[in-house]
């Protein structure tokens, strides 16, 4: 087993590498920010100098999206989504292992369909940081608004600019390529990240392609 580093931080537990993953980088490493739901998933995965002078770039981004077949029952349907979520992750990190996931903290709608689905979410990516014995990092949406905008009442779209003006311009050709709708979630998932490193001062400067 072996150890990842980033600057600031220092990971709880060894990373096990498993079914062929490894680090892509001797001198980078990732984090994985995301935006957990059933029907839309945020991703981010970012990458951070390991040594010199710290910089971190987005490698890719995606909203993964799952709906209810018709013909299944809504126990079948859920236990279907929930593993394409979980494969959806496994894919979108692919070689990556990222010393972190970045996310907001929990929170569940009034809706009590709604709130099973996030429930259900939720388990898919805590099961998942756990096969890869990385850390599970939640973080206030307010928390994340004050590190980014500056404001705990930031608006959903100063959110978003934020991140885009930070990240450069690699990353809104990445986002500008997803329907609209998924931006929120991919803002979400990339502000959640973001505000990881900036916590630990990890950030001094973007790397531009």
């Amino acid at each position: 087993m072996r150890q990842l580093a980033l600057p600031g931080i220092e990971s709880p537990s060894p990373v096990r590498y498993s079914l062929g993953m490894r680090p892509a980088s001797p001198d980078r490493s990732y984090v994985l920010g995301v935006d957990p739901g059933l029907a839309h998933c945020g991703l981010a995965l970012l990458s951070v100098a390991r040594t010199g002078l710290p910089s971190v770039r987005v490698l890719r981004v995606r909203t993964v999206e799952t709906k209810r077949p018709k013909h299944q029952s809504a126990c079948e349907a859920t236990h279907e989504r929930a593993l394409r979520l979980h494969l959806s992750l496994r894919s979108f990190v692919g070689p990556h292992i990222p010393l972190a996931i970045a996310t907001e903290a929990m929170s569940f709608p009034r809706n009590a369909s709604a709130s099973q689905k996030m429930g259900v979410a939720w388990g898919v990516l805590s099961a998942f940081a756990a096969s890869l014995a990385v850390p599970l990092l939640a973080t206030s949406p307010q928390q994340i608004k004050k590190r980014l905008v500056g404001t705990v009442s930031a608006s959903k779209e100063e959110v978003g600019e934020a991140v885009s003006a930070k990240l450069g311009a690699r990353y809104v050709s990445l986002v500008t390529a997803f329907k609209k709708t998924d931006h929120e979630h991919i803002h979400d998932a990339a502000g959640a990240a973001l505000t990881l490193l900036e916590a630990v001062r990890a950030l001094p400067r973007i790397e531009q392609p």
